[in-house]
């Protein structure tokens, strides 16, 4: 299951497990053999070196999206209070891109989880935001414009 997570991360794509009743779902995959199926579609196109989780609404006018900086797992270990192994994310500076597939212009507002500083910005359907080099984490939430051709009615 964690390969499947960091796969569909890795490509900002909305995933879920089922572990009961999985036929509502378009696509499965099992844990027997690792093979996940690809989107026709995604909502969100996330650059190399970062992983996307993102929750759209339902009609597609707002979105909430989480971006992390993510080069890989590293072991770390400590000696105090005792003795401690844990694998933690690595983080290195990257380009950081976020392609926007939703139908609509979009209001942004997007916050940098490591400084705390705050930024706005307009985006068309099927825009890219561009944060720059970086190794920071985001939020971002995402808003049809009022007077958007795709607004909810």
């Amino acid at each position: 299951m964690a390969r499947y997570a960091r796969h569909y991360l890795d490509r900002g794509v909305d995933f879920d497990f089922a572990l009961d009743d999985a036929a509502p779902y378009a696509a499965k995959a099992g844990v027997e053999q690792f093979a996940p199926p690809e989107p026709t579609q995604t909502d969100f196109v996330i650059a190399p070196g970062f992983q996307l989780a993102s929750l759209v609404r339902g009609d597609n006018a707002e979105a909430l999206v989480y971006v992390r900086n993510f080069a890989g797992t590293q072991l770390w270990e400590t000696t105090k209070p005792q003795h401690w192994k844990q694998y933690l994310r690595s983080r290195r500076p990257a380009p950081l891109h976020v392609g926007v597939n939703l139908p609509g212009k979009w209001k942004i507002h997007a916050w940098d989880l490591d400084t705390g500083e705050p930024q706005q910005q307009s985006l068309a359907a099927s825009g890219t935001l561009d944060f720059g080099a970086t190794d920071h984490d985001f939020a971002l939430y995402l808003h049809l414009e009022t007077g958007s051709e795709t607004a909810p009615k």
